[in-house]
């Protein structure tokens, strides 16, 4: 009876080394878009209850928004939570992780984009995966894979193992995943805070207006349920807004039929893509293409958010010595990021500005149209 209960023993704890194992491996071959990871990653290693707003979206938010800047002109912290192609089923999952370590958030802003595509934009599994795959293990992400994966895919999520298991070949991306890992972990800060940029401006003939926009029932009931959400944390003040863009969409009644579910619930809708002129953005100068505005439209824009926290928001501003000393480390940082990014647009240079930039300097891509997204005929350098 004894040597049956030390071989259970034995056959236990091997079993939990070989879990710890598995769990560790994954870890470090979970590798997906390197900018959701980094800026899920920054997040994580903020300081608790130290946030004040947060603004969440796709990639409209990390390239329209810079959090240290609006932490230099109006003295609150916030955090960019944008993700590349985030879609309806995220942005959720993204305000409930912010929540789980920052308790103190006063606004959140969301910029729309994820809302207004077909079904499929939200539904692939790699854009799922590059949020919840980089999420800590909580019951935040526990209840993310239940809420948003299919029950036959689900095991595929707690076990992400087998979508990454080929990543072993695949030395260098894991290497750079690490290196990113290790530099954010050892810092104990992300100094630009989701922020991120091309070192281009892409000089519009005009503004598209023959854009396509959808409003599905699955997205209506995800906006809802966000919404619901919302009001379920106590959420005072919310912002839904359309970021400026190079292109409007023809199907105006889109946005007509979002403002008014948002304004339903008491919360603000603003689109700004339709008053660019109003806030000063321009289309020649202020884009590093069509969809995405660079380090000039990002201040101006930032402005126009900042302004809107503190004065509707009436944001109160409470921070330590400690945490001023932290931000103000983040800005100088980030300015001298800012300054390189624009030293390099004077030198006809098309380089790529995020996190990594604070360790090490980037490269000038060669095919820089491609790397923009833009046709090479509309490349002006």
């Amino acid at each position: 009876m004894k040597m049956n209960k030390k071989r259970i023993c034995r056959v236990c704890v091997w079993a939990f080394l070989v879990i710890l194992l598995l769990l560790a491996v994954t870890d470090v071959l979970t590798c997906n878009d390197l900018v959701s990871h980094t800026t899920i990653e920054g997040l994580e290693v903020e300081e608790k209850d130290s946030l004040d707003t947060v603004v969440i979206g796709a990639s409209e938010v990390f390239s329209g928004y810079c959090a240290t800047e609006a932490y230099q002109e109006y003295g609150y912290t916030s955090y960019t939570l944008g993700l590349s192609g985030a879609g309806y089923k995220v942005y959720k999952i993204l305000l409930a992780e912010t929540l789980r370590r920052q308790k103190n958030i006063q606004a959140v802003a969301f910029e729309i984009n994820g809302f207004v595509h077909k079904d499929e934009y939200s539904t692939k599994e790699g854009k799922l995966r590059n949020v919840i795959d980089n999420l800590p293990w909580s019951m935040n992400r526990l209840q993310a894979i239940h809420e948003n994966i299919d029950q036959e895919n689900r095991m595929n999520f707690y076990f992400p193992i087998a979508a990454y298991h080929d990543k072993i070949f695949h030395t260098k991306e894991v290497a750079r995943h690490l290196r990113n890992r290790i530099r954010t972990a050892k810092a104990g800060v992300s100094y630009l805070k989701g922020f991120s940029t091309y070192s281009y401006i892409h000089d519009m003939d005009q503004i598209k207006t023959d854009e396509d926009a959808y409003f599905t029932d699955a997205s209506r009931q995800h906006l809802i349920d966000l919404l619901d959400y919302c009001k379920e944390q106590g959420l005072e003040h919310v912002l839904f807004y359309r970021s400026p863009r190079g292109s409007i969409s023809k199907n105006h009644e889109v946005y007509d039929e979002i403002r008014e579910i948002v304004k339903s619930y008491g919360y603000d809708y603003m689109d700004y893509a339709s008053q660019m002129d109003a806030i000063g953005i321009d289309i020649h100068h202020d884009f590093y293409n069509r969809d995405h505005m660079n380090l000039y439209g990002m201040r101006k824009f930032t402005h126009i958010l900042g302004s809107y926290f503190v004065n509707q928001c009436g944001i109160t501003i409470n921070h330590s010595d400690a945490q001023k000393a932290s931000w103000q480390e983040c800005v100088d940082k980030t300015e001298e990021i800012l300054a390189e990014c624009e030293q390099d647009m004077a030198d006809h240079k098309v380089k790529h500005y995020r996190e990594s930039a604070v360790y090490v300097k980037p490269a000038a891509f060669k095919n820089p149209a491609k790397e923009l997204g833009i046709r090479k005929e509309n490349f002006k350098w």
